[in-house]
């Protein structure tokens, strides 16, 4: 295999070589992948029926091959870097691949129940490069009817966390997945490479908000004076994420939930039995992202509205429970952080009153929304996040010198915390009354 040809392959088989499997290995093809396990070609018969998700072979007769399909799971790939006719043969094989390299043939078999070929490629293309959080995906959603209003059949390579918020984008034509770090990090430079040459468009979106208009640890521009910072980095994600993509404004960001998770929202809201439900979005994936004076706006709450005019919906991941405890036997106020995941959470956003929160996904999701909203900003300002959303009002740190600080923080060093409450001095610095001032509007603007 000629050294271009044998670099291509390592990189189109990336996402049929996802979770546990094997490379059948040859002096022509050595390892490719770390997560790969490497055997010799006779040792097909030490493994059981159907227990691996890929198996790579180099050099392998249809007897072999025959054989290493046997170890595959359902819905697994034998990748092959020769034509194997006789496996076309197979009630329970699917050819993805059937392509021919200058110096081999490359094939993919997919264990299933059907005999699908492989499809055609489309006649205009663009892959959207975007691995990250849930916010990060949602932002990229943007892009994607401008993209298809533009003709594209669109493809998002993205990792399994941003599937789980995209993969049911109506937008979105086909997916191209890859496992957290199965391509080395010095290595997506080329494959990123390897990718545009397939696409008659790429959107690379990697590093596009963070890395660029959040500084990172390690990076220069994370060292800048603080007033520099604000100058270079105070821009728009959205306007920017529309510019990389060259599609126009305005934004067009949104989660699509599916119609059994839309009927089992309307259910829960039904059961809480409320006519004012509260969504509250307790933390974010940072330290800057939780804000310290949840109690005493919930108290009042409590206080001053009867039992079924307002109830409160806590939100987030398991984490979030210590952030719950204390409002256990409250009836109005129902806990659902590490319960609820983030689909069933952004799905039941579209029928709550009120979403609050720090900078997270959620409130992105909610963002375009008619739901009203209150984001608690920390890295990031208005200009930044929220100046496209509808229906929103932004709190901002009063008094506090580092805020917008526009870094990408992994701890309070350096992000300043506040002694008192132990969270970060930005979050400590929105007052109670800010919070109280910006419900009660949305609260008056309902009657």
């Amino acid at each position: 295999m000629i050294l271009m040809d044998k670099q291509a392959f390592k990189y189109d088989i990336v996402p049929y070589t996802r979770g546990r499997g094997v490379q059948v290995l040859s002096l022509e093809c050595p390892k490719l992948y770390n997560h790969f396990v490497g055997v010799d070609d006779e040792h097909a018969h030490l493994f059981a029926s159907r227990v691996m998700d890929f198996v790579v072979a180099y050099d392998v007769d249809e007897l072999d091959a025959g054989e290493w399909f046997r170890i595959i799971k359902d819905n697994g790939y034998l990748v092959l870097c020769q034509k194997v006719d006789a496996m076309l043969q197979s009630k329970h094989c699917a050819v993805r691949v059937d392509e021919q390299y200058d110096d081999f043939h490359y094939q993919v078999f997919q264990r299933t129940n059907g005999t699908q070929q492989a499809t055609r490629k489309p006649a205009k293309t663009a892959c959207v490069i975007r691995y990250g959080g849930f916010g990060d995906m949602i932002q990229t959603s943007s892009i994607l009817p401008r993209l298809k209003d533009q003709g594209y059949h669109v493809t998002i390579n993205t990792d399994p966390a941003g599937y789980e918020i995209i993969q049911h984008d109506p937008h979105v034509d086909e997916f191209l997945l890859q496992d957290k770090d199965q391509v080395p990090n010095e290595e997506l430079g080329a494959y990123w490479q390897h990718l545009a040459a397939k696409y008659d468009k790429i959107v690379n979106l990697s590093e596009s908000i963070e890395g660029s208009l959040l500084a990172l640890p390690g990076r220069i521009s994370y060292l800048w004076p603080h007033d520099l910072r604000h100058e270079r980095l105070n821009v728009n994600y959205l306007e920017f994420t529309h510019k990389l993509a060259g599609v126009p404004m305005p934004p067009m960001q949104c989660f699509y939930p599916t119609k059994d998770e839309k009927q089992w929202a309307q259910k829960q809201r039904k059961k809480i039995d409320a006519s004012i439900v509260i969504v509250w979005v307790l933390s974010g994936s940072s330290v800057h992202k939780a804000w310290p004076y949840l109690d005493a706006i919930i108290a009042r709450l409590m206080l001053l509205h009867d039992r079924r005019s307002i109830k409160v919906v806590f939100v987030g991941d398991g984490l979030c429970q210590m952030l719950e405890a204390g409002w256990e036997n409250e009836p109005r106020v129902i806990q659902k952080s590490g319960k609820w995941s983030i689909r069933q959470t952004l799905a039941f956003c579209e029928l709550a009153d009120i979403v609050v929160g720090p900078e997270t996904g959620v409130l992105n999701a909610a963002g375009q929304l008619p739901v009203a909203k209150i984001v608690c900003l920390s890295h990031s300002s208005v200009e930044n996040l929220s100046k496209h959303w509808v229906n929103c009002i932004s709190l901002e740190p009063e008094g506090c010198p580092c805020w917008p600080c526009h870094q990408m923080h992994y701890g309070f060093d350096p992000c300043p915390k506040d002694e008192k409450t132990g969270v970060a001095l930005c979050q400590a610095r929105i007052s109670v009354e800010q919070m109280w001032s910006a419900i009660t509007k949305h609260l008056e603007r309902r009657q």
